[in-house]
């Protein structure tokens, strides 16, 4: 585990450090304290799907593993009640602020962005340019303070990233949105 401003990278037990890596914001609702599965009368976590080799026994290999593992501490993970909100929906734009070293070279710190998935706890966003590579992927809870509605950074004088392949000059967020024939995620989503 490691954490890169408001994300946690993990890999699995037992497996290779270039293993693929699940990336989580820190206040996921997929994240539970060690032995949680346990205490809610489920059994032991299951083997990720490719067992490695020298892993004979999984149930043996967490129990040794788990008796010596630094273990993070319950309170990491509290959790805020959830409320009703209104939907995000599939295919609105918003804007993505990115923790800070994280976007690559060639973007500034707030980006523009798609709701790809939504659920009751999360939203999952896609930076715009970049479909189908994971990497510009983010899910995030849907209260986090890194999502912005349309026109955060203008009314704040930040810079925004247009998507991949549009300049500076010339984006503009009402000519975007009616070439891409979508709707910008209501103001009333977001806590910022």
């Amino acid at each position: 585990v490691r954490t890169v401003g408001m994300r946690v990278h993990l890999s699995y037990d037992g497996c290779p450090e270039t293993s693929p890596v699940a990336v989580r914001s820190v206040d996921s609702p997929d994240l539970f304290p060690l032995g949680w599965c346990v205490s809610q009368g489920g059994q032991l976590l299951a083997p990720p799907g490719a067992l490695p080799k020298h892993v004979v026994n999984w149930t043996e290999f967490m129990q040794k593993n788990l008796r010596r593992a630094y273990r993070a501490e319950v309170n990491c993970f509290v959790r805020q009640p959830v409320l009703p909100l209104p939907d995000f929906v599939v295919g609105q734009k918003l804007e993505l602020e990115l923790p800070p070293g994280e976007p690559p070279l060639d973007m500034s710190q707030f980006c523009v962005a798609t709701v790809a998935e939504s659920s009751q706890q999360t939203v999952t966003v896609h930076l715009d340019g970049y479909d189908g590579q994971r990497q510009y992927y983010h899910e995030l809870a849907r209260d986090s303070p890194m999502l912005h509605p349309v026109g955060y950074c203008h009314d704040r004088g930040l810079k925004l990233t247009p998507p991949k392949g549009v300049t500076d000059e010339v984006f503009d967020w009402d000519s975007y949105l009616q070439f891409t024939e979508a709707e910008a995620a209501p103001a009333s989503l977001f806590t910022s």
